[in-house]
């Protein structure tokens, strides 16, 4: 199964110990990996990713569900919040690397449906006691 991909690292935002003012739910981007889709768009390391195309993200474990589940070479409109205010974003969603799904594995806290990748790359979902300040 070819599985969507962005290549950010996220958080939950209920996870935070600091989290933004402006929002009390949705995936917190802690980090772009280069050569990515999202490193491609116009997603920056502090968006909060509050919407997947007509769907609300309350979580990391939904928009890795929402992201593992679109078909690479989609176009999705991502709304994030970057400095109080909403933005809408269109990335183009990648093919997860091999070396990633080779990786991959369920790991408590995760949404349980789908994969995460504990160890780096890829969409990552952060256990809550994986959380730091980069």
């Amino acid at each position: 199964m070819i599985r969507g991909y962005l290549g950010v690292t996220i958080q939950s935002v209920e996870y935070m110990a600091d989290p933004p003012e402006e929002v009390q739910e949705g995936a917190y981007v802690v980090e772009i990996h280069p050569d990515t889709p999202a490193a491609r768009s116009d997603i920056e390391a502090g968006d909060v990713i509050v919407g997947f195309g007509d769907d609300p993200v309350g979580s990391a474990e939904e928009l890795t569900a929402h992201v593992t589940d679109t078909k690479p070479g989609s176009k999705v409109d991502l709304t994030v919040v970057r400095g109080g205010e909403e933005k809408i974003i269109e990335v183009l969603v990648g093919s997860l690397p091999r070396e990633y799904e080779q990786r991959m594995v369920l790991v408590p806290g995760c949404c349980g449906r789908r994969p995460c990748d504990p160890d780096g790359g890829g969409l990552r979902v952060w256990k809550p006691e994986q959380t730091r300040s980069i």
